[in-house]
């Protein structure tokens, strides 16, 4: 484990150091492919070392741990969402009944489908910086709210979680791509609308709490495993003494049933 760690601090430092070198050499014309390119071609600095200026066992070392990185970050970033959307929405929701073997399917179906759609995405975006900021800017403003209130209000629905989290999610991608550009220059132009984070936050809190207080509040035993007070632990105690109680009876409601099923078993001999 300790080699491990050291190993991935030792590896990430590496690429972050060099990566750092070959920005400032690019920006000081001693990297000419680079430098003729802008700003914008500083993403390129580790693959153009790797290839143009490093020996070639170390680039394709180099080489190989950016790919890794890059296959790493992706397989994770289409495996979880689909996942998530097999298991509890297609799983829980759409077909509860569904088998192991259907959900692998569905998972793998999901997995392709979100690899298209960030593949045609991709396009959209002049850098890569530039994509990860997005993808960022709509994790923050969609998933903040809802995880947030998970913690700390106890009045939170999973209806409004749900609308918090498509509010800001689309907030953020229709506020980016469409209103953006027909505030600036307008007499409604203003750093706070301009800024895509403030308008889509908001809009995802005021759907949380809508929605929330549109549905019946959630029962104690949802809210209280996030609680970790002294009212959710008496709650947690009582609802275990509910639980037992209800298992009792059932048990005595059972035992009860056998004695009259024996009873009316031995009249029916006797008679």
């Amino acid at each position: 484990m300790l080699c491990w760690f050291l190993g991935v601090v030792v590896l990430e430092s590496s690429i972050s150091l060099l990566a750092l070198t070959g920005a400032v050499a690019a920006s000081q014309g001693l990297i000419p492919d680079l430098a003729l390119g802008g700003p914008g071609q500083t993403e390129t600095v580790i693959p153009t070392l790797a290839f143009s200026l490093l020996p070639t066992a170390i680039g394709m070392v180099l080489v190989a741990c950016m790919l890794a990185v890059i296959v790493s970050t992706a397989d994770s970033f289409l495996l979880v969402p689909a996942t998530n959307l097999a298991r509890d929405v297609y799983g829980l929701r759409v077909k509860p009944d569904a088998s192991g073997a259907e959900l692998i399917f569905v998972t793998r179906v999901l997995i392709l489908c979100g690899g298209v759609v960030a593949f045609i995405l991709s396009d959209r975006f002049p850098t890569i910086l530039a994509a990860a900021n997005t993808s960022y800017l709509i994790y923050g403003t969609s998933i903040t709210p809802s995880l947030l209130a998970a913690f700390t209000w106890r009045r939170a629905t999973s209806t409004g979680a749900v609308a918090s989290i498509c509010t800001g999610a689309v907030v953020t991608i229709v506020w980016k791509y469409f209103v953006v550009d027909a505030l600036e220059g307008s007499p409604l132009s203003n750093p706070f609308l301009l800024e895509v984070s403030y308008p889509a936050a908001l809009s995802s809190i005021a759907a949380l709490v809508l929605g929330s207080y549109a549905t019946e509040p959630p029962p104690a035993r949802v809210w209280q495993q996030f609680m970790n007070d002294g009212d959710s632990a008496a709650v947690a105690v009582e609802g275990r003494d509910d639980d037992d109680e209800g298992e009792e009876e059932g048990r005595l409601g059972e035992a009860a049933g056998s004695s009259d099923d024996e009873q009316a078993l031995l009249g029916a001999k006797g008679r």
